[in-house]
Parts: structure tokens; sequence; C-alpha cells
């Protein structure tokens, strides 16, 4: 009984290393034959469509897909000189040529390069010298120099107060500080290339006038501003008989009157332009 079952572990044994050879065997034959016909798959000719060639930059182009070409690209032509666009408050100027900071500063000086004070009086302590320079940018440094005197730095715009625009500057003088007469400010200003610029300006100052009282101001049969007024801030026109800052910021001021007044009445007429 015992070799009987025996000899049946035995078989058992035997037929199951049979059939795991013969399943191995199937499996090995199934990927072959994948192996097989992957391999002789033929691999297709790829298909050329030759389309006619245009001219990139034409009046027109073929149509490719029906009506729903996009049109073509109409001719154009090269620009040899670029643009550079430099916003300003004032103008939006073009330029062209070199780089501004190559080319030296532009000084402008407000009311001329001759200017008088104290011919009337003197409304406040200070006389002022008020100008712009271009570009900001590339601006270095500015100092202004009194007869001669070591130069003094001066501030730019914009500030946000008195300075409105971008380059503005105000050379603010102390009465106390000029001559009786001819005076001579030098105004320069240097760029990051060492570009220079400068503006003379004769400041004819009158000492020990008081301004007379009563006063009237005719804005129409004055030759400028300054000769019936002292300008404060800002750059002023004349329109007919009135003056108006040509930017509207705060603290725009003309001066009229002298230091000396105590009581007085003053009538000015404003327009409002809405």
């Amino acid at each position: 009984m015992i070799l009987l079952k025996r000899l049946f572990q035995l078989y058992s044994l035997w037929l199951s290393i049979v059939l795991f050879l013969l399943l191995h065997a199937l499996l090995l034959f199934s990927v072959a034959s994948k192996t097989v016909r992957a391999q002789s798959t033929p691999i297709p000719t790829p298909t050329t469509i030759s389309l006619p060639l245009a001219d990139p930059i034409s009046s027109t182009a073929p149509s490719l897909i029906g009506t729903d070409a996009k049109p073509g690209l109409s001719q154009g032509s090269i620009l040899t000189t670029p643009l550079i666009y430099a916003h300003q408050d004032r103008t939006v100027a073009s330029l062209e040529g070199p780089l501004a900071a190559d080319v030296a500063p532009v000084l402008t000086i407000w009311y001329g390069s001759t200017q008088s004070f104290g011919h009337l009086g003197n409304p406040q302590r200070w006389v002022n010298l008020l100008g712009n320079v271009t570009p900001k940018r590339f601006l270095a440094s500015l100092v202004y120099s009194l007869n001669g005197a070591p130069p003094q730095p001066l501030s730019l715009g914009a500030d946000k107060r008195r300075l409105a625009q971008d380059g503005d500057f105000n050379v603010e003088l102390d009465t106390n500080a000029l001559q009786d007469g001819v005076n001579t400010v030098v105004v320069t200003a240097t760029n990051t290339s060492n570009e220079k610029s400068a503006a003379t300006i004769t400041l004819n100052y009158t000492a020990g006038t008081v301004w007379p009282l009563p006063y009237t101001t005719n804005w129409a049969g004055a030759a400028s501003i300054h000769e019936v007024a002292q300008v404060v801030d800002g750059e002023w026109v004349r329109e007919g008989g009135t003056i108006r800052p040509t930017w509207l910021d705060y603290d725009r001021l003309v001066g009229i009157g002298d230091r000396s007044w105590t009581d007085y009445e003053v009538v000015v007429p404003v327009t409002i332009h809405a």
C-alpha cells in the first residue's frame, strides 16, 4: 500500500513537470511569433506632397486650403534708421541718430538769457531763475555758479511740488548774495558720457527799490511778465490781458508787491477754464 502511494506521488510530480515544460514552450512560441510578425511588417513609404513655393513677402499667396487660406502679406520695406520714442509730459519726441547719452544735454532757460529783478521792489527774499534740462535720464549732474563762485548743485524735477516736470530746475538766489547791478549765473549740465552744456544768464538786480503802492498791473501793455511782476515758480505766458502757466501743477506763483508792505488790499480777477 505504501509502495502504491509513493508511485502515485512520483507520477504526479512527473506530470506537473511535463505540464510546466509544455506551458513554457507554448509561451516562448507565442512571443517569438509576435516578434517575427512585427519585424516582417513592411514600413510604409512616406508620401511627398509638392506645393508651389511663393515669395514670403508677396502681394499674393497660393490658395492651399480653398477659401480658408490666409491672405498674403503686403510688400514691406526695411527701416534703415530705428526710431526711439522717448515719452515726455509736454511732448512725445521721436529721436533719430545717436543715443541721447552721447549728445550734450539741452538746457532751456525760461524768460531768456537776460532777466531783471528788484527794479520794482522785492515781493520776497529770493529771486528765481527757472528752466528745464533734457534728457534727465542720462544726466549726471546739474550745477550753477553765481559770479564765479564754486558750483552749487541743483535739484531736478519732477518732485511733485515746485518742480513739476522731469528736468525742471529752479535757481533760487538770496537777494543778499546779489550785487547791485549786473550779476552772472552759469548753469552747467553734464551727462553720463561727460558731455556738457552751459547756459549763461545775465541777472540785473536793482537794490533798495520799494514796490509802489497803490499798484496796477497791465499784462497786455507790458513787454514781458518780468517788467510788471516777478515769477517765482513755473513757466508763464501772456495771453491778451491775462497770464497763465503753461503747465498746471502745485504752487505756480507770480509775485507782486513788496516785503515792506504791512496793510494792503488786493483785487485779482481770476478765470477758471473747465
